[in-house]
This record gives structure tokens, sequence and C-alpha cells, in this order.
């Protein structure tokens, strides 16, 4: 989550063309809901950055060390399923 939290920060309110990073909006909103039947964890983060086409991010050729671009890589490989919409100007992952 922390890498999902981070990749928001910066490409969401700080690089983001357009749009200024307003402390005040500026926010990250985080549920967690815990489910028994089957037992689940989802994890729903909230944010009005800038959104972007999850498709059109590659994956990193990870017999080229680089030290940046691993995040999607990673949460894609760690976790079951990843959602990704946005809903007028809220981004919505989950």
């Amino acid at each position: 989550m922390y890498e999902i939290c981070a990749n928001i920060v910066v490409h969401g309110y700080g690089i983001c063309e357009g749009k200024d990073a307003d402390p005040e909006v500026s926010r990250i909103r985080i549920v967690f809901t815990l489910e028994a039947e089957p037992p689940l964890l989802i994890i729903d983060l909230y944010d009005t950055g800038c959104s972007f086409d999850i498709s059109l991010v590659p994956e990193p050729d990870v017999a080229e060390p680089q030290t940046r671009g691993y995040g999607l890589y990673l949460v894609r490989q760690l976790v079951d399923e990843v959602m990704y919409e946005v809903e007028a100007d809220t981004t919505i992952g989950a």
C-alpha cells in the first residue's frame, strides 16, 4: 500500500499537468474492508489527483536494473486483483 500511496503523491499530485497540488484537497482516503467468507482483505484508495490509463503502464524489464518504475508491477505481483477507475474527479483503486 505504501507504494501505491507514494505513486499517488508523486504522479497524481506532484507532477500532474494542469492541476495544482492544493494541500486542502490533495489527500488519499483509505478504506479497509475485512470479509469473513471467503476470507478477504480489500483496500480501497481514493484520491483527486490526475488519473491515467493503467493499461499504458509498461512492465519493467527486471533484467535491466532501474531506480523507478516498479510500483505498479510490484502491486500486481503481490495482490490477487488490481482495480482502477475514475468517477467524476475521484480516482478509485482497489
